[in-house]
């Protein structure tokens, strides 16, 4: 990149501060941090922060000046240009695990014991 084009990205990262926290800014040199899944957002040559949507997988990653993403958003899965938009990347989120039905009736039989125990302590 040459300097006005960093000058753009550096003005513009601090105007969506914000909005990108907990996102890295994609270049050739960190590809490797992409994981399928992750959430995408990308600054457009206007200046505008757009939400990219989810990686489903990269297109000629081996051409960095032609790299695209295919993402998916709202059910329709288009691709944005590396070589046209500052991409930025969020490490998909894990998703906490749902309790399974058993596990629920051990969770309610351990809330039944503390409460009895609170009532016991207080009379």
């Amino acid at each position: 990149m040459d300097t006005i084009e960093d000058d753009f990205l550096k003005k513009h990262v601090q105007k969506y501060e914000k909005e990108l926290k907990d996102f890295t800014y994609i270049h050739h040199d960190n590809l490797d941090v992409l994981k399928k899944g992750g959430t995408i957002k990308y600054i457009n040559l206007n200046g505008e922060l757009k939400y990219g949507g989810f990686l489903i997988n990269t297109v000629n990653s081996d051409l960095y000046t032609t790299l695209q993403f295919l993402l998916k958003c709202s059910n329709v899965f288009y691709t944005i240009s590396y070589s046209s938009n500052y991409i930025f990347y969020c490490d998909p989120i894990k998703k906490p695990k749902k309790p399974k039905p058993d596990d629920k009736k051990v969770i309610f039989k351990e809330m039944l014991v503390v409460l009895d125990k609170m009532k016991k302590s207080s009379n």
